[in-house]
C-alpha cells in the first residue's frame, strides 16, 4: 500500500484533567462510544467515524475479522507505540433476526464496528487523542466538563409484575420437558417513558460498578447502555482470556446472610449445572480453533453490588498469530450464558420470546487494528430511544426452575440500570 493512501495517524498530548466522559456527554457526531473499565485504569471516548464497517449477514464475524485486518495493512506506523494504535469499537446483535415486537433498534443492524475519526484514552499511558486523518481537533471534539441535560424519569417502577415473563419462563420448562433442550434463556424487557442524561448515567455506572466495563454504544439520537460484568474475550501479548458467568443469587442484607446465600449459590446443583453448560460450551468453542484451554476444577463465587455469580476463568496461552479476536468473538457467541445449551434453544427465543433483543446479550467492545482486543457481554444493558427506557434482564431456565424466583431474579438483575438512572426499587439486598 503506497503512503499516499495509509491511513495516518496523530497522537496529541491532553491535560491529565480531561475526562473522556465529557468528550462523550459534549459529541454531536453520529458514531458515539464510551468505554470504562476502572479496575484496569482504562476509559476512552470515539468520536465520530473514519470507517464505518457494518456486518454482513450470514458471516458477519468473519467479515469484520477480514475488514479489520486490512485495515491494519493500511497503517502507517511509523513512529506509532503500540498502546497508540487506533481501535474499532462497536459490537453485535445478540442475533442476525429481528422481532417486530420492538423495542426499535432502528439503524443499529446486526454488527457494526467504527474507526473513530477521534479516540479521546485515559489508561496507564496519559491521556491522550489519537486521530485518523486530518483531524482539526479544536473543532472535533469538546474536552470542557460536561454541563448537566435534561433527566426526566419516573418516580418509581413497578418490576415485580409481570404476568407475560411468568408464562414464558413456564413454556421455557414445558419445551425442556418436551426434550427440545436442557436450558434456554428467557428475558424480559422492561419499558418506560425517560430523557436521559446520559453523561450522569454513566458517571453512577463507572463509580458504582468499578469491575465491569460500562459502555455506551451512541448511533444518532439513541444510545445502548450498560455495565457488563461478563467478560466474553480478552486478547492481548499474553493469551486469551474469558470467563463463564452463570447460575446467580442476589447479595444478603447482612454479612451472615451474603456468606450463606454464596454458599447457597456453591452448592446448589441446578445453579452447578447451568454453570457448567456454559463452561463447556466456552471449551468447546476455543478447542474448536485448536486451541489449547486452561480451565480450573470449580468455579469461584463473584460477588457485585446487588447479585454474586458463579464464576470460571477460562484462558489461553500462546494462541498463536492467525487466530483472530473477533473471529474467535464469533466462536464463542453465543454462550449458554445468554442462549441455552443448543441451536434449538436460540430458534425457540426467537419464535416465542416475543421481544426484539437487538445488541442486548450481544458481543460488545474494542479491537485495536493490530488484534488486541476486549469484548464484554451485553447484559445490564437498556436501549434508551425515541424517548423512552428499555431495560433488559434474563434468566437461564434448566429443569427444576420456578417461574415466581425467575421473575424476582429478573428484578435484581434490573436494579443496577435503574439505579443508575436514579430509579429506586423495593426489595433485599443493596440498592444499585
Amino acid at each position: 500500500m503506497s503512503a499516499t493512501t495509509a491511513l495516518r495517524i496523530g497522537v496529541h498530548q491532553l491535560d491529565e484533567s480531561v475526562d473522556p466522559l465529557d468528550v462523550y456527554q459534549n459529541g454531536t457526531s453520529e458514531h458515539r462510544v464510551f468505554w470504562s473499565q476502572p479496575d484496569q485504569d482504562l476509559t476512552f471516548a470515539a468520536i465520530g467515524a473514519a470507517r464505518v464497517v457494518e456486518a454482513p449477514s450470514g458471516h458477519r464475524f468473519g467479515a469484520l475479522a477480514k475488514v479489520r485486518r486490512e485495515l491494519f495493512a493500511e497503517l502507517d506506523l511509523d513512529g506509532v507505540e503500540p498502546h497508540n494504535i487506533p481501535r474499532l469499537v462497536g459490537g453485535f446483535a445478540f442475533a442476525e433476526t429481528t422481532s417486530p415486537h420492538g423495542p426499535p433498534w432502528d439503524g443499529f443492524g446486526i454488527g457494526r464496528l467504527v474507526l473513530p475519526e477521534v479516540l479521546v484514552i485515559s489508561d496507564a499511558h496519559g491521556v491522550r487523542a489519537i486521530t485518523i486523518g486530518d483531524v482539526d481537533l479544536s473543532s472535533a471534539i469538546d474536552t470542557s466538563p460536561r454541563s448537566a441535560s435534561t433527566h426526566q424519569l419516573p418516580a418509581a417502577i413497578d418490576t415485580a409484575t409481570c404476568p407475560a415473563y411468568l408464562d414464558l419462563v413456564a413454556r421455557s420448562l414445558q419445551a425442556i420437558d418436551d426434550g427440545r433442550f436442557d436450558k434456554v434463556v428467557s428475558a424480559r424487557v422492561l419499558s418506560f417513558p425517560a430523557v436521559v442524561d446520559m453523561g450522569l448515567v454513566l458517571d453512577n455506572l463507572r463509580s458504582t460498578f468499578p469491575d465491569c466495563a460500562t459502555f455506551a454504544i451512541g448511533y444518532g439520537d439513541d444510545t445502548f447502555v450498560g455495565a457488563s460484568p461478563e467478560r466474553l474475550l480478552k486478547m492481548g501479548p499474553d493469551g486469551i482470556t474469558t470467563a463463564a458467568l452463570a447460575g446467580s443469587k442476589p447479595r444478603g442484607a447482612d454479612d451472615q446472610s451474603d456468606i450463606d446465600l454464596a454458599m447457597e449459590l456453591f452448592q446448589s446443583q441446578k445453579e452447578r449445572a447451568e454453570h457448567a453448560y456454559v463452561v463447556d460450551a466456552i471449551t468447546s468453542g476455543l478447542t474448536s480453533l485448536g486451541l489449547e484451554v486452561t480451565v480450573p476444577s470449580q468455579p469461584e463465587v463473584l460477588q457485585l453490588r446487588s447479585i454474586q455469580h458463579l464464576y470460571t476463568p477460562i484462558e489461553v496461552v500462546n494462541p498463536g498469530a492467525d487466530i483472530d479476536a473477533v473471529e474467535v468473538v464469533g466462536s464463542l457467541h453465543p454462550t449458554p450464558a445468554v442462549a441455552g445449551s443448543n441451536k434449538a434453544a436460540v430458534a425457540w427465543i426467537d419464535e416465542h420470546e416475543g421481544i426484539d433483543r437487538g445488541w442486548y446479550a450481544g458481543p460488545v467492545g474494542w479491537v485495536d487494528l493490530a488484534g488486541n482486543a476486549e469484548f464484554r457481554v451485553a447484559l445490564r444493558s437498556g436501549l434508551i430511544a425515541q424517548g423512552q427506557a428499555h431495560l433488559f434482564a434474563g434468566c437461564g431456565i434448566v429443569d427444576g426452575s420456578e417461574p415466581q424466583h425467575e421473575l424476582d431474579e429478573t428484578v435484581t438483575k434490573l436494579r443496577p440500570m435503574l439505579g443508575a438512572l436514579g430509579i429506586g426499587t423495593p426489595g433485599p439486598g443493596p440498592g444499585a
